[in-house]
């Protein structure tokens, strides 16, 4: 069955399965947990690009840029090692070379094994190491990057 990726901005229907997947991973993204309207009220920020998978009507999962933070990318899926991550990964590079962005970014939490294995086999080369901190709990991780060519 064809798997449909297509902006969360202009498919509000499945804005109820975002949320429900969005707050699944609270803690993997280090925020709270949202609500409808602050949702709709995030999306209508120019500077976040919001690309979801879905089938059948239903939402598989989603990929982030936040352009205004240094182009960096998240990706979460509901089933991991389904090639959804690579399908949202290739369409949001797509999106991003079409707007004349060079290069992405993704910070992935150290024990994030398939993160990581992602990112690597779509050619994304570790750069450096990086903490965040969240709650006052530090969080080792590692910076990705692919330089995009235009």
């Amino acid at each position: 069955m064809k798997i449909d990726i297509v902006a969360l901005k202009e498919n509000l229907q499945y804005l109820d399965q975002y949320i429900a997947l969005r707050n699944n991973y609270k803690d993997d993204l280090f925020t709270e947990i949202v609500t409808y309207q602050e949702t709709r009220n995030w999306l209508q920020n120019n500077s976040i690009v919001n690309m979801i998978a879905t089938q059948n009507k239903m939402l598989l999962g989603v990929v982030i840029l936040y352009i205004d933070k240094k182009n960096e990318v998240t990706i979460f899926v509901k089933e991991k090692n389904k090639g959804i991550g690579t399908l949202l990964l290739k369409e949001i590079e797509k999106h991003a070379i079409k707007n004349g962005l060079t290069y992405l970014l993704s910070w992935i939490e150290e024990s994030n094994k398939a993160s990581k294995t992602l990112f690597i086999k779509e050619k994304y080369t570790l750069m450096h190491k990086k903490i965040k901190k969240y709650n006052n709990i530090n969080y080792n991780g590692n910076i990705f990057k692919k330089d995009l060519y235009i």
